[in-house]
């Protein structure tokens, strides 16, 4: 065969790809052939196999990377040719990685099959040993392959998979490629504009990042048909692994299919459906698999719930043929704002499962100060103690230099970094940013004056979540009916609450304090009322919609409701449309919320909200939660959408006209 035309075999750094040639006949015919003329693979029988060979018009050519898994199976195939569409190359990929084990094994031997077995998780003491003593070419030198190139290569390629899976460091996840809270992401994901996207990519490694999370779940994007572009755009620019961060199990394959290293999915979670449709998936590919501790139930509130989801999850997984090493568990972190105690429950259950299980560890660290004021504070403790407990691969925002700082000081502190080498030479010149100096005249922040009046002061220990505002409540209903302090002071507070933690001068640990004190102050105006529910403005029906499994949002926005006089039926998390439909069409029900958190579940908003405008066309639907915007709100028929429980209130006093 004529080199010149079909081009070099290249090998790229000798650790996980080989690179092969191609012909194309009219894009029908196709055959792989080594640089010897020796057929690899076909998508015809061999008879027309060799008849390509032999063709000297109508061909183009292409060339084929073949992707390894540290298990030794092949985990991806990228076709690229000047000559051929994207669709061309996705059916070639398709083609080439359903016959690649057949032409794979032909090529290994029982003998290197059995080394792979013993090679792979090998303790590090005993994988230098053995990586001193094998026979293979050094990085860069090979030319040609030959027909035992694979036992030689994959026996290279599986130490240094099963070395790598050490991680002597720990290995920083930069999350800024993801939508979820982010709108300047969002909008260049649906604008298509990849230079804001690229931007990230480029920030984010040279801040220290070792490996990428790459989501584009937001409503109005096809995950199956973006993600594999994304995937393939990022690793034009990085040379960093990727984690896939999508649970559809179709745009999951294709994305699989479209990166050429190995890959971490993030993620599966203990439910059923997940782990019957994503595992087989991650096996196919070679991908190392987040396992994410929640179920249908939601996230555990104890350190044995989360072991036994991830226990659950990592058997499942050997059952496919993936093994520990290829494991990363998300124990899962809570905000402390809402739920304080489960932050160290979560250090707790990190321990634990670090010393039950080769696995490694991942959490999204910011998500311990949802809700807080400067969160990087607690997102740096956090990450310190995480780290400490056994914290492999923290997810968080590498431009933020407190949090690199932690991973570096860590390192340093472990005696992972061994003679403090790498710190001394990273921060060799660093000099500390000192706090601007307060300006000529400026004087210390004035106190607060004391309440002038029983409303103030009603407003001012609600919002401070004191127990004297029970009392105060009693005074005022001595001179004043129930309803009156409802709707002349109790009211009122809550509203001033809430255009408070509106503007950002209170947080969530307030608004769910002062929401605690304000229903205390509402049960005692309730209880002098002749009949307490003659104060009911409203019944309102919340629930979680299918597939969602978070309701901190929607309990807070459940209390707030409750406090200006709504009674809620609450029918939880992950409700399928049908139950929310039912109960809606059987109390006549005027409104109705839905919340949804994560970006699998919008659709399921969305099937939810057209269910109820078909059945209950006079409820109105009001939706919200961390992944939905206005537009969407509106594109899928919803009323309302309100960020937040001040703003669930107020629609609630539209529909109700008690505004």
């Amino acid at each position: 065969m004529n080199k010149d035309v079909y081009g070099d075999i290249d090998v790229l750094d000798m650790q996980e790809e080989y690179y092969a040639f191609g012909l194309i006949r009219k894009y029908m015919d196709c055959a792989v052939f080594d640089e010897d003329g020796e057929l690899l693979t076909t998508g015809v029988d061999s008879k027309r196999a060799e008849q390509l060979k032999d063709e000297e018009t109508e061909y183009y050519a292409f060339r084929v990377k073949y992707t390894f898994s540290g298990s030794g199976d092949i985990s991806g195939i990228q076709v690229s040719g000047s000559a051929l569409t994207p669709e061309q190359e996705y059916d070639l990929e398709t083609q080439f990685l359903e016959s690649a084990g057949e032409y794979y094994y032909t090529y290994m031997d029982e003998e290197s099959i059995q080394n792979r077995t013993i090679i792979y998780g090998m303790p590090q003491e005993s994988l230098e040993e053995y990586m001193s003593t094998i026979d293979y070419p050094e990085p860069g030198t090979w030319d040609i392959v030959y027909t035992d190139f694979y036992s030689r290569f994959m026996t290279f390629f599986i130490i240094i998979a099963a070395a790598a899976m050490l991680l002597p460091f720990v290995k920083v996840v930069g999350e800024r490629i993801n939508p979820t809270g982010k709108k300047a992401m969002r909008e260049a994901l649906l604008a298509g504009d990849m230079n804001y996207v690229a931007d990230q990519v480029v920030e984010q490694v040279d801040a220290g990042a070792d490996i990428l999370d790459v989501n584009c779940g937001i409503p109005g994007i096809d995950e199956s048909v973006m993600l594999p572009k994304l995937l393939k755009f990022v690793g034009t620019l990085t040379d960093a692994p990727l984690q896939i961060d999508c649970g559809k199990s179709e745009a999951v394959e294709r994305a699989l299919r479209a990166y050429t290293g190995k890959a971490i999915l993030n993620s599966v979670n203990a439910e059923e459906k997940s782990l019957a449709e994503l595992l087989p998936i991650a096996k196919k590919y070679g991908a190392a698999v987040v396992a994410l501790t929640v179920d249908e139930r939601g996230v555990p509130h104890t350190v044995e719930e989360r072991i036994a989801l991830a226990e659950k999850i990592i058997a499942a997984a050997k059952a496919v043929g993936i093994p520990e090493q290829d494991m990363i568990v998300d124990c899962l972190t809570l905000t402390v704002g809402a739920e304080q105690d489960q932050a160290l429950l979560t250090l707790a259950a990190i321990r634990e499962i670090k010393r039950r299980y080769a696995v490694k560890t991942t959490l999204g660290v910011s998500n311990v100060s949802f809700g807080l004021p400067a969160r990087k504070i607690v997102n740096t403790a956090f990450l310190t103690m995480a780290m400490y407990a056994g914290l492999d691969l923290p997810i968080l925002n590498p431009n933020i230099s407190e949090n690199m700082q932690a991973v570096d000081a860590f390192s340093v502190l472990s005696g992972r970094d061994a003679g403090c080498a790498e710190y001394a030479k990273k921060y060799a010149g660093y000099v500390e940013a000192k706090p601007a100096p307060r300006a000529a005249g400026e004087s210390a922040p004035a106190q607060a004056e004391a309440p002038a009046s029983a409303e103030e002061e009603l407003h001012h220990c609600i919002s401070k979540g004191l127990d004297r505002a029970a009392d105060i409540t009693r005074v005022l209903l001595k001179d004043r009916d129930g309803l009156a302090v409802i709707d002349g002071a109790l009211i009122p507070a809550l509203n001033r609450v809430g255009d408070d933690y509106a503007a950002g001068r209170i947080f969530l640990p307030q608004l769910i304090t002062s929401a605690e004190t304000a229903k205390k102050c509402f049960d005692i105006v309730r209880a002098s009322l002749p009949d307490a529910a003659s104060s009911e403005k409203g019944v309102i029906v919340l629930a979680t919609v299918k597939g969602d499994v978070h309701d901190i949002g929607k309990n807070i926005v459940k209390t707030v409701l409750e406090n200006y006089g709504y009674r809620v039926i609450d029918l939880g998390k992950n409700v399928p449309s049908e139950e929310i439909v039912a109960v809606c069409k059987e109390k006549g029900i005027a409104l109705c919320g839905l919340s949804a958190l994560m970006t699998t579940t919008v659709d399921n908003m969305r099937v939810t909200v057209e269910a109820l405008k078909r059945e209950c066309p006079a409820c109105k639907v009001m939706v919200g939660g961390a992944v939905l915007t206005e537009e969407y709100a509106a594109s899928i028929g919803a009323d309302r959408y309100c960020r937040d429980a001040a703003a669930s209130a107020r629609y609630a006093a539209e529909v109700f006209g008690n505004a």
